[in-house]
Order: structure tokens, then C-alpha cells, then sequence
């Protein structure tokens, strides 16, 4: 008799556990939606950065396959043109590569700033909006 209590516990224990798992999952998903929801203003900018991320990480991957092209095939059959080619194109690709950080931190930062504004001020909006009854009734600690 005791071992199916026991039983029964752990079940309706279990099956609340996965309740409020699926109420924090739910919570979670829409905080983070509605801190996305200020980034859609500048969903440009972060194309831009995402763009940015992906040309410089394509250099980086590039530059030890243009090494190993020169180990490999250029040295071995003495082509001193595609030598210079190859230099030039790993010099060209490196600038490239500066630009695209710099532009990336350039949209990382303008996004950041803007987004974190536009947000403090939708909260200060809100707070405004409350009105002195929600002040009268609620602690300064619980709105904080």
C-alpha cells in the first residue's frame, strides 16, 4: 500500500514538474521574442552584421587552403606567377577581411545602442503608463 502512494507521488510529482517546465519554456520563448521584437527596426543592420560574420570567416577559412595550395602545388612546380597571384589575392582577401570587422563591429555596436534604447525606453513608457494607483498598491522592490 505504501509503494503505490509512493507510485502515485512521483507521478503527479513528475507530471507537475513537466507543467512548470513547459510554463518557464513558454515564459523564456516570449522574453526572448520580445526582446527580438527591438531588434526588428534595424533588421538591416543585423543582415549587415550577419553578412559581415560570414565574408570575414570565409577569409579566415580561406587563407590556410590558399597556404596549402602554394606548399602543395605552387613551390613543388616552380609557377613564380601563381606565387605572386596567390600573395596577392591572400593581401586583397585580408583587407577585405579588416573592412568586414570593422563594418561588423560598426553594426554590432550601432545595433546595440539603439536596440538597448529603444528598449529602456519602452520600459520607462510603460512604468509612466501605470499610473499612481499601481505605485500606491506595489512595492518600489516588486516593480524594480
Amino acid at each position: 500500500m505504501e509503494s503505490s502512494s509512493k507510485f502515485a507521488h512521483n507521478r503527479v510529482s513528475r507530471r507537475w514538474r513537466k507543467q512548470k517546465c513547459r510554463q518557464a519554456s513558454a515564459g523564456f520563448t516570449f522574453g526572448v521574442l520580445w526582446c527580438l521584437s527591438f531588434l526588428k527596426p534595424y533588421r538591416w543592420h543585423v543582415a549587415a552584421f550577419i553578412a559581415c560574420g560570414l565574408v570575414v570567416s570565409a577569409v579566415q577559412l580561406a587563407i590556410p587552403r590558399a597556404i596549402q595550395t602554394l606548399i602543395d602545388e605552387i613551390i613543388p612546380s616552380r609557377r613564380f606567377d601563381l606565387f605572386a597571384w596567390l600573395l596577392t589575392g591572400i593581401a586583397a582577401a585580408l583587407v577585405v577581411m579588416f573592412l568586414a570587422e570593422a563594418a561588423s563591429n560598426l553594426m554590432e555596436r550601432t545595433v546595440r545602442e539603439y536596440a538597448s534604447r529603444d528598449l529602456t525606453l519602452a520600459v520607462f513608457d510603460q512604468l509612466r503608463r501605470l499610473g499612481f494607483s499601481y505605485f500606491e498598491r506595489t512595492a518600489v522592490g516588486e516593480t524594480l
